[in-house]
């Protein structure tokens, strides 16, 4: 292929891969999909090789957040530029480690232990290095405080407020996305950890080398969960007509799903402001919370019109 053809061709992959993602785009955030996804396969075929495991890989966005903590914690330009940096990083191996797994292929339950908490630890990080470097600074980004309250207060309450809030949006959407597996595509993927297989998995890495990561988390977990395991949900069947109704909620809440807020506070933090994106985290909710019942009503509706047929 000539070089002229190969030029006019790259801008028709990208599109055509764009029209794709849109199309496809279900249970993910779009954008994640088209900044993240394109990077995750030829990462991956590197890794393959490699005796990097997924749950190291998970482990180390953990790191990550520690990083992007101490440049925020600066409040510097600089210093929010590279936590920012450190954040993009984290959550592009994020991504990598469920790859890498069903590559090899290696899932196991204990992978979701450390999916369930590294994910939401890095986010913790970053929140508490931005409210220490307010605090710091004595000031909290571009505009002014909005409130009758002390910088501290204003730094920790908006720290607080949106890792709360990203919290709670971050279970209701697991929760969703289980429900949406089962019923509309037939297939059942818990996001949270079977106990007893978690247990049985442990049981046979106890005796091999160099798994001291699991070692020393595993344990831990199940000495601090509860002794009644989650139920096991039923088998997996589609329900007709149930993907068709339930869609376009799916498709709203994957929207303001974690991968979309984690990109706006990495933009906002290139940019040297990530109050907003702080901001954009808790407004947020003027959507996804009235989303919630919305979503439920579609569910039992759907349930209802699929037992009638």
């Amino acid at each position: 292929m000539s070089e002229p053809q190969a030029s006019r061709g790259a801008p028709a992959r990208a599109a055509a891969f764009v029209v794709e993602a849109w199309r496809n785009w279900e249970l993910y955030a779009i954008i994640d999909r088209l900044i993240f996804g394109p990077m995750h396969p030829p990462l991956v075929r590197l890794l393959v090789p490699t005796r990097v495991r997924p749950n190291q890989l998970s482990a180390s966005t953990v790191l990550c957040g520690v990083l992007a903590a101490v440049g925020y914690a600066t409040f510097t330009r600089t210093g929010i530029a590279v936590g920012g940096a450190f954040l993009f990083l984290s959550v592009l191996i994020d991504g990598l480690d469920g790859e890498l797994a069903r590559t090899r292929p290696e899932k196991t339950e204990t992978g979701k232990i450390f999916e369930v908490l590294c994910d939401p630890a890095k986010v913790v990080l970053c929140f508490l290095g931005i409210a220490i470097g307010m605090t710091r600074a004595d000031s909290w980004g571009p505009v002014p405080y909005p409130f009758a309250a002390s910088p501290v207060a204003h730094a920790w309450g908006l720290c607080i407020l949106a890792g709360a809030s990203l919290a709670a949006q971050v279970h209701a959407r697991n929760h969703w996305v289980e429900v949406y597996r089962r019923c509309a595509l037939g297939f059942s993927e818990p996001s949270y950890p079977n106990l007893t297989r978690v247990r049985e998995e442990y049981e046979a890495l106890r005796g091999r080398r160099g798994y001291w990561l699991e070692k020393v988390v595993v344990p831990i977990v199940l000495r601090l969960s509860p002794s009644s395991p989650r139920p096991t949900p039923p088998p997996a069947s589609p329900i007709p007509g149930y993907r068709a109704a339930l869609k376009p909620y799916i498709k709203m809440m994957s929207f303001f799903a974690g991968g979309t807020q984690m990109i706006v506070l990495i933009a906002t933090s290139f940019a040297g402001a990530p109050v907003w994106a702080w901001l954009y985290f808790v407004a947020s909710n003027v959507v996804f919370l009235p989303l919630l019942p919305l979503i439920a009503r579609a569910h039992r509706r759907a349930l209802a019109a699929g037992a009638a047929t």
